[in-house]
């Protein structure tokens, strides 16, 4: 992967189709009723950023929009520069939580409350556990046929190579 890849490319993408099939899964079996997918991902520029229900988003780098649904987030700025730092699932990461604030708010919790942004943390924190499992063998994009993650395969490996504690 080039270090010059920005975000708003295959990697929010991938991010986005993998974090819509783990919650078509995972929301029915938590909330009691089916998955609506977000509207596609926004990425923008702090020069022109998006509205959010008619308001503006001035100041914003990551958001999930409630009233119009969608993941907004910096592909001139943060991101890139998250991307550079940390890599493609750092972003990933950072998206994931988004979708958990929607799987959250979508059930009715409170989207202003702190303890949301928490739990939302925590959501992204499942699907960076079922990334680094694959534990979705019935999903689409572990098929063959799919177009691997690259970040996937990535994290598995790095994560087996960890050194384990010793008592």
């Amino acid at each position: 992967m080039s270090s010059d890849r920005q975000p708003d490319t295959p990697v929010s993408a991938s991010a986005g189709e993998d974090l819509e099939d783990y919650w078509s899964q995972l929301y029915p079996e938590l909330a009691r009723k089916p998955w609506t997918p977000l509207q596609a991902a926004r990425p923008f520029d702090p020069a022109d950023q998006p509205t959010c229900g008619g308001q503006p988003t001035n100041n914003y780098v990551l958001f999930y929009c409630v009233p119009d649904d969608y993941v907004g987030f910096d592909a001139v700025k943060a991101m890139p520069q998250i991307y550079m730092r940390g890599g493609d699932f750092a972003v990933a990461t950072l998206i994931a939580t988004q979708y958990g604030l929607a799987a959250l708010i979508r059930d009715g919790q409170d989207a202003d409350a702190k303890i949301t942004s928490l739990r939302a943390d925590c959501l992204a924190g499942g699907w960076v556990a079922s990334v680094l499992l694959q534990n979705r063998p019935e999903s689409p994009r572990s098929s063959s046929s799919a177009a691997p993650l690259t970040w996937r395969a990535k994290r598995r490996d790095r994560l087996a190579s960890m050194p384990t504690a010793t008592a």
